[in-house]
This record gives structure tokens, C-alpha cells and sequence, in this order.
């Protein structure tokens, strides 16, 4: 589960499950954000490894 919080402190996302094709937004203000994600299943197992690909579009 992914969680997204503003440079704000609002939470833009929580709990949110990316699709098969990931999950695409526009950010809506400029600054630090804060993204948590929560691993799930054999992945959260201690040692357990996920990969996570974050890109960032300037538009």
C-alpha cells in the first residue's frame, strides 16, 4: 500500500494500490513529498526485498 503526503502535510494518498500499470498523478504543489509504502505478504517478511521505480515528468 502507498501513502503520499504533500509538502503541505496533507495526505494525498493512503492506503492506495497501484494497478498492473502502475499509478500516474500530477502533484499539485512544489517541495518535498513524503512517500511510505507498506509491504504486504512474503515481501514483508523480515529480509524480504521489493522493487520500487519512482519517475518524475516535468511537465
Amino acid at each position: 500500500m502507498l501513502a503520499l503526503e504533500a509538502p503541505s502535510g496533507a495526505m494525498v494518498l493512503d492506503g492506495a494500490r497501484p494497478g498492473a500499470d502502475g499509478l500516474q498523478m500530477l502533484l499539485s504543489e512544489t517541495g518535498r513529498w513524503r512517500a511510505s509504502v507498506l509491504m504486504e505478504g512474503d515481501a514483508a517478511r523480515v529480509g524480504g526485498r521489493a522493487v520500487f521505480t519512482v519517475t518524475l515528468e516535468r511537465r
